[in-house]
């Protein structure tokens, strides 16, 4: 029913206003689908409740508005009461029991995944609500007003970009960019990208500002995936984006400590599917540009890599030393807020020096230009911020943009410093995203590899976290440092 609903709304829908009219349009057209073909039911706020309980619930409900009227009343909604307690009771008994049996199942089968989600579900413990928030001047924030916008003020200051990062542009833009003669980049997006872009949407996510879900658009057949390609190819042609997929709500997730301090959360962003979709396809004409510069030392957010292959490379250092007698020194480092505190400037020019096609860069420019956050409390959203440090969470494209500028970090540092042979091959470091290792047989050495990449870094706006940072060395005797 919801795709017969969805094709006749997209049907009528004409393409000949803006680009942000179009978008809206097919916004609308799934929202209203929606609601005509799913009606609405009452959902448990607790998983295990039954229909069976529910009714009684109501019906409790209803007798406590009549028992003062006469003592048969008054005891029939007593009595209804326990009913309620003793179903509930019984509800929650028989749902644990059940979860238990698909953890076992989960686990026999090899489906971890389900096994410790289920693990999880059980062991669930109790979050304090987010309106003890405490503010800049050190008091407690009083009405909900006061708590959404000391929030804003505290998740606006994280991704606002305080200047800095000049010299490291001026660096990238004299690197002459490889030369290019693949254009399929350049082309219009094909119907197989979007059909294989929507397809590869994880199910079971929170919508964005739009309220579309995942599913909504795998289930929504042929009519929607072809309105979907006609848009995302105007958008491409135009170099431009619809406002929607440049908004992003932000939630507020506990994590240790004082949880009156905004500091102690993390944030998790909420992006609109049908603006994901896009930024799917472009993923894969980046990686098809980039992929051959990024080096062997970086296994984290690659196709067939993994920490497999970095643990490997350890353990054959681990036996090198032992079997030379010999100390191979190790120094684990870590960024502050990696992901939130990269510059866009150097994102861009970092892009071009490898000689990524200008048209994608510019819509890259363009979506980040539109990049608007707001945070959720509950059902309050404080007031839109413009995000200009960082990459936006929950974009698919987030992990190979920070990838390639460490890259370019990386690149700067470490062709100084030979680092342990391994047959044949010098490995200096191992990079699994922005978690570095840096290796060397000579302690001095790997204090100036240190020392080189933090200054770097700084100048490129990212921050060694000393708290995290740790120091050990391969050999006979392990010995473990801050």
């Amino acid at each position: 029913m919801y795709q017969t609903n969805l094709e006749n709304n997209l049907n009528s829908i004409q393409t000949n206003g803006t680009l942000e009219e179009h978008a809206l349009k097919i916004r609308n057209s799934i929202n209203e689908a929606i609601e005509v073909s799913i009606t609405n039911q009452r959902v448990a706020k607790k998983p295990w409740i039954s229909a069976e309980t529910l009714k009684l619930a109501d019906e409790k409900r209803k007798a406590k508005q009549t028992k003062h009227l006469n003592q048969n009343l008054n005891e029939k909604y007593k009595e209804l009461c326990k009913k309620v307690k003793k179903f509930a009771r019984k509800d929650k008994e028989g749902w644990i029991e059940d979860q238990c049996k698909e953890i076992q199942e989960g686990l026999q089968v090899g489906n971890s995944k389900q096994a410790y989600n289920l693990v999880k579900l059980l062991k669930r413990k109790y979050v304090s609500k987010l309106n003890i928030i405490r503010k800049k001047d050190g008091k407690i924030a009083q009405s909900k007003e006061d708590v959404l916008q000391t929030w804003t003020q505290y998740c606006s200051g994280l991704y606002e970009d305080i200047g800095g990062g000049e010299s490291f542009v001026k660096d990238l833009e004299d690197i002459t960019p490889p030369d290019c003669d693949d254009n399929t980049n350049t082309n219009n997006i094909l119907l197989s990208e979007i059909e294989n872009a929507i397809d590869k949407l994880k199910k079971n996510k929170s919508p964005g500002t739009d309220g579309i879900t995942a599913e909504m658009l795998q289930a929504g057949g042929k009519q929607l995936v072809s309105n979907i390609h006609e848009l995302c190819n105007r958008a491409w042609k135009e170099e431009a984006i619809p406002d929607d997929w440049g908004r992003s709500i932000l939630i507020p997730i506990p994590k240790k400590g004082d949880l009156a301090e905004c500091s102690n959360y993390r944030t998790i962003s909420l992006i609109n599917h049908t603006g994901k979709v896009m930024l799917m396809v472009l993923l894969n004409r980046l990686k098809h540009q980039l992929e051959p510069f990024l080096s062997e030392e970086q296994a984290g957010f690659r196709k067939d890599r993994s920490t497999v292959q970095q643990i490997l490379i350890l353990r054959l250092l681990a036996e090198k030393a032992k079997r030379n007698g010999t100390k191979i020194y190790n120094c684990f480092i870590d960024f502050q807020k990696a992901f939130d505190t990269i510059k866009h400037k150097i994102i861009w020019a970092t892009l071009r020096s490898y000689g990524v096609d200008n048209k994608l860069v510019i819509l890259l420019e363009k979506i980040y230009g539109k990049s608007r956050s707001a945070v959720r409390i509950g059902k309050g959203i404080g007031e839109w911020f413009q995000t200009t440090v960082g990459t936006r969470q929950g974009d698919p494209l987030s992990p190979l943009l920070f990838i390639t500028y460490l890259e370019r970090i990386m690149d700067k540092t470490t062709a100084k410093f030979n680092g342990v042979n391994i047959s044949g091959t010098y490995v200096n470091n191992l990079r699994f995203a922005d978690d570095i290792d840096l290796i060397n047989e000579n302690h001095s050495i790997l204090q100036k590899h240190l020392e080189q990449i933090t200054k770097t870094a700084e100048e490129a706006g990212l921050l060694i976290n000393i708290q995290k940072q740790k120091h050990w060395y391969l050999g006979i005797k392990i010995s473990t440092n801050k």
